[in-house]
C-alpha cells in the first residue's frame, strides 16, 4: 500500500536491492491473515544460539557456516498459482493470486472485489481455501484496510526477527515466505520457487514458538 500497489515499482525495487546485494521484503494484509516475503540473496549464517532452556553464559551451539540462496522476487512473481495450490496453504495462494491480478492490470481497489473473483475463477482456474475467509471478494476488500492490531503485531516481530537474523548472520533466517493466520494462531513457512531437484521442507509452528 505504501507503493501504492504498484507493480512495475516495486519489481523495479527489487532487482535494484537484488543487484546491490541489499535485503528486500515485502509485506501485505488481509484482515486475520498477513503475509511476507524476504529475499536476503545469498546469505551465510555464521553463528547459532544455544538451544532453548541453556543456561545463562553458555556458548551457542558450534556448527559450520551454512550458506542460503533466497529465490528473488520475481521468481516468487513467476510461481504458477495452480502449481501453488497444488502444493502450498490457500493463505499463500491468495497473496499469489493478489499481485497476479495486479500485474495483469487489476485495479487496486475494494470496488474491483468481483472482478478479482472472476479473475481467480475464469482466467487463473484457482480458488483458494483459507480458514476464516468464505468469500473472495471479502478478503480483496480487506486487502485495502488497515492491517488489525494483532496481526499486525505478530507480522513485524516475525518481520524484525529475520531483519535481526540479516545484519547480525546469527541463527537461519525464514526462507522465504510466510503467513500467519490469527484464526489458527499458526505461521506457516514456504520457500517458493521450492528448491529443484530437493524435496520441499516446510514449518508449521505456532507463534508463541517462534516468538520464543
Amino acid at each position: 500500500a505504501v507503493l501504492g500497489w504498484d507493480m512495475k515499482l516495486l519489481r523495479d525495487i527489487s532487482s535494484v536491492c537484488r543487484e546491490l546485494k541489499v535485503c528486500f521484503a515485502v509485506t501485505a494484509a488481509c484482515g486475520e491473515i498477513a503475509f511476507f516475503f524476504s529475499d536476503l540473496g545469498e546469505h551465510t549464517v555464521q553463528e547459532y544460539s544455544s538451544a532453548q532452556g541453556a543456561a545463562p553464559g553458555e556458548e551457542t551451539t558450534k556448527k559450520e557456516p551454512e550458506t542460503l540462496m533466497f529465490p528473488s522476487f520475481l521468481d516468487w512473481l513467476a510461481c504458477k498459482p495452480p502449481d501453488l495450490q497444488r502444493s502450498v496453504d490457500g493463505s499463500f495462494l491468495l497473496f499469489a493470486l493478489l499481485f497476479v491480478f495486479l500485474s495483469e492490470g487489476g485495479e487496486a481497489k475494494p470496488e474491483a472485489a468481483s472482478k478479482f473473483q472472476d479473475f481467480c475463477r475464469d482466467v487463473v482456474k484457482c480458488t483458494p481455501k483459507i480458514d476464516g475467509i468464505e468469500q473472495l471478494t471479502d478478503a480483496y476488500q480487506l486487502f485495502f484496510m488497515e492491517p488489525l492490531i494483532h496481526v499486525a503485531s505478530i507480522l513485524a516481530g516475525l518481520l524484525s526477527q529475520e531483519v535481526i537474523k540479516a545484519i547480525t548472520k546469527r541463527d537461519v533466517p525464514l526462507v522465504n515466505c510466510v503467513c500467519f493466520n490469527a484464526n489458527t494462531g499458526c505461521a506457516l513457512v514456504e520457500r517458493l520457487p521450492a528448491m529443484r531437484n530437493k524435496p520441499q521442507k516446510r514449518k508449521v509452528e505456532e507463534v508463541a514458538d517462534i516468538l520464543d
